[in-house]
């Protein structure tokens, strides 16, 4: 499975009202790699761990301090749970992993007991409490926090854990990120306004087009566009690319001298996890002017 990229960075040079925009930098995203295969070990808490074999790997520990055995999930690329091992009472689960890898346990019941998404550091612990135990089936509630663009063109709803940057390093252009903490969906608004060219809702299409095949196909430029419809003014592109593994929805508008675009996508292979969640933001999408 292919991640979305660290940094992306969609640079939009200024065109003549009916030219085309200049392709915008290729968004390479790094190899994903599930952690290794590890049993739990029951040593005790103060015990030192070995450092992992692979110099971009991390260790993840968890001492289960309940009085019920736990399991550990990975949730792979595919959003689905991968047992990676339990620790009984007291004993301690320890694996090698990888950054925005994200983890999950559960007591022998089933039940969601604790979430936790692996960072940079090279060692990490995250324990299970008693109180986590006792408190086991509360799954996590994605919280939603509403965005309105500083340039007052667009207000949509956006997860409050997902990771969220802004990039005004290219004149004109501003860039708005908000990415998911495993790297396998991305909310991205950008706009152009170089306060002279006016912009009608065509040369906004071909905007978008070059946005999308330059910024997400990994160079290839293979976006296919399965639905392209305009509702209330704003017009909307669904589509995908075979090559990067992509797919999403592209809505636009061209206003005056600004045009707005804002893409929501997902990694294919994270398609149930994400698809829903991204069809709720899109529905909470509007343009105000």
């Amino acid at each position: 499975m292919k991640k979305l990229p660290i940094l992306l960075t969609l640079a939009v040079m200024i065109l003549s009202a009916c030219g085309a925009p200049a392709p915008a930098p290729t968004a390479v995203p790094p190899t994903a790699v599930p952690p290794t295969a590890a049993p739990p070990t029951a040593v005790p808490p103060t015990a030192t761990l070995e450092p992992c074999s692979e110099a971009d790997q991390v260790v993840f520990e968890s001492i289960n301090n309940s009085d019920e055995e736990i399991t550990f999930f990975w949730i792979n690329f595919d959003g689905k749970e991968e047992s990676y091992g339990a620790a009984k009472p007291g004993e301690r689960f320890n694996i090698c992993t990888f950054e925005a890898n994200k983890w999950v346990a559960r007591n022998a019941k089933g039940e969601f007991v604790l979430e936790y998404t692996v960072s940079a550091d090279t060692a990490q612990r995250f324990d299970v409490t008693q109180e986590m135990a006792d408190n086991a089936g509360q799954e996590p509630v994605v919280e939603f926090i509403q965005f309105d663009s500083p340039d007052g063109l667009v207000s949509v709803e956006a997860p409050g854990d997902w990771e969220y940057q802004e990039d005004n390093s290219t004149p004109n252009v501003m860039s708005y990120i908000f990415r998911s903490k495993d790297q396998s969906a991305l909310m991205h608004y950008v706009t152009f306004d170089d306060g002279k060219t006016h912009w009608n809702q065509g040369d906004a299409g071909k905007l978008a087009l070059s946005v999308l095949n330059s910024g997400y196909t990994d160079g290839a430029g293979d976006i296919k566009i399965s639905d392209d419809k305009i509702v209330d003014g704003i017009e909307y592109l669904t589509w995908n690319s075979s090559k990067s593994q992509f797919s999403g929805v592209t809505a636009f508008k061209a206003n005056g001298t600004l045009v707005g675009l804002i893409t929501f996508l997902y990694n294919d292979s994270a398609k149930d996890q994400y698809a829903p969640q991204m069809d709720y933001l899109t529905s909470t999408l509007k343009f105000n002017k």
